[in-house]
């Protein structure tokens, strides 16, 4: 019965996807905890963030829970949401943390590196000190590994 289950699961989510309705599509693949599924759909979520300015399916993204875990894309989004919130909240040093373990975890994308260096930006030229000499040190490895990176890539 197991199987059939899994096999309807991803067959709804397959269908929302064509259908265009990522929220769905994401909901029913955490349900199959298709691992693979979840990332792909992930990632039309971020691309997505990158070309509108804004992230879509709050509800289900402020409400995974545990569910997060099904995939490393998934749990990088949900904290990437927890940032902007905690951001939003006036909370910059609890921000500036997550959004520098985000970096140092390297669970993020490639493309989106270039978009969290972004948003460190008004962190690091707030009024008050956000980030510790030690974490602008972090943020400069993270940079210099970026561009290394791309450097690396373009030349292939």
């Amino acid at each position: 019965m197991h199987e059939q289950e899994q096999s309807i699961l991803k067959q709804m989510a397959m269908k929302a996807l064509r259908s265009d309705r990522l929220g769905s599509a994401l909901a029913w693949s955490i349900q199959a905890k298709d691992s693979a599924f979840v990332t792909r759909i992930t990632d039309r979520l971020l691309k997505d963030y990158l070309s509108f300015g804004f992230l879509s399916h709050l509800d289900i993204i402020d409400n995974l829970g545990p569910s997060m875990l099904v995939s490393d894309r998934l749990t990088f989004l949900a904290k990437y949401r927890e940032f902007h919130q905690l951001f939003g909240k006036n909370r910059y040093k609890e921000a500036a943390q997550l959004l520098l373990s985000l970096m140092m975890a390297r669970v993020a994308p490639r493309y989106f590196l270039p978009n969290l260096m972004t948003d460190a930006l008004p962190l690091l030229t707030h009024e008050k000190v956000v980030f510790s000499s030690q974490q602008c040190y972090k943020l400069l490895e993270c940079l210099q590994e970026m561009v290394t990176g791309r450097n690396t890539e373009s030349a292939v």
